[in-house]
């Protein structure tokens, strides 16, 4: 799943939370790479190690071993010192908050918040440099450039995620990791930001990792899609065949995409994925989503399956070995 030419590239991927004697897996041998200009989604339930993935991808994570390679631009992260990593960050990779009132300072305007963020990085810019780039970030992210002198608390939920997106895109990044952002903003402000965020997407260029729990919302705008599960991921495929229902999917995603509500279908019927996912510190031995699946044979209780080229789609899934001529 690695690319030479990929901007961010992950290989087996793991992360360990301790507490005391106890150590929690959270992320489990994640392989995936992103390419210039292009937009992966990593999908699953709350739990599935989709936000700690992206800490760690960060380094942003204390209480935590991180074990495998991430590389960004071809630069191994574990290899920058902290000077070196605080300048890395913003400048080459970047991330949007889930949350975008604790990710803002209270106390300063937004213009200041913007401002100290290109001075840190790049002291040598001049003020009236610091000031035209803000104009343009403003115009990139549609907010009234007069609404940058206000503080955080005085802008609409939607304004202050624009806003984080704007700090975060300041410096031209080639890669923005975006993490659950539109989290806590109703359907018409989710919309509206998305759109946003793919017309500066097509203007500067960049690349985006894009976390989020919404399967539908994000098929909508991915060039590929990994599913996480219990740490790992389950599935990864295209945009364009995550949501066609005659292609292989794991039974996880087949549960994800039940759950969509489909607005224009005569009759509408949402099924939920029955269960819930596994405690991480006790994960089943076998496939972990077993417990949860119709589908679900012996073996599958008693080995975890490995990822396998099926028809295009790569999956995790005792289902489809029979079909693994292609892989």
């Amino acid at each position: 799943m690695t690319n030479q030419t990929a901007v961010l590239e992950l290989e087996k991927v793991s992360v360990t939370y301790v507490e005391g004697q106890r150590r929690i897996p959270a992320v489990r041998g994640v392989s995936l790479s992103v390419k210039p200009n292009e937009i992966v989604g990593v999908v699953g339930e709350s739990g599935s190690g989709k936000s700690t993935l992206a800490f760690a991808i960060m380094r942003l994570l204390r209480s935590a071993q991180v074990q495998g390679t991430i590389r960004v631009m071809g630069q191994n992260m574990f290899d920058l010192g902290p000077r070196e990593l605080r300048k890395f960050r913003w400048q080459t990779i970047s991330m949007v908050f889930q949350s975008a009132m604790n990710a803002l300072n209270p106390v300063m305007t937004v213009e200041s918040q913007i401002a100290d963020t290109i001075r840190y990085h790049r002291p040598e810019v001049s003020r009236d440099q610091i000031l035209q780039r803000i104009d343009e970030l403003a115009e990139l992210v549609r907010i009234d450039r007069a609404r940058f002198r206000n503080y955080p608390h005085e802008l609409s939920g939607g304004m202050r995620q624009r806003v984080v997106i704007a700090i975060a895109i300041a410096l031209d990044p080639q890669v923005v990791i975006m993490d659950e952002p539109t989290t806590a903003l109703d359907v018409v402000v989710q919309r509206t930001l998305l759109e946003r965020v793919m017309e500066v997407q097509r203007h500067t260029r960049f690349s985006i990792l894009f976390i989020s729990h919404d399967l539908g919302l994000v098929a909508e705008i991915v060039n590929r899609v990994a599913i996480m599960y219990a740490g790992r991921i389950v599935e990864l495929t295209s945009g364009r065949l995550i949501q066609q229902t005659d292609v292989p999917h794991h039974p996880y995603t087949q549960g994800l995409l039940a759950a969509i509500p489909r607005l224009t279908a005569q009759s509408v019927v949402v099924r939920g994925i029955p269960g819930t996912p596994p405690d991480m510190a006790h994960l089943p031995v076998g496939c972990p989503f077993a417990p949860r699946c119709a589908a679900a044979m012996p073996q599958c209780r008693a080995v975890d399956p490995p990822l396998a080229m099926i028809d295009g789609t790569i999956i995790a899934c005792h289902l489809f070995e029979s079909n693994e001529g292609g892989a």
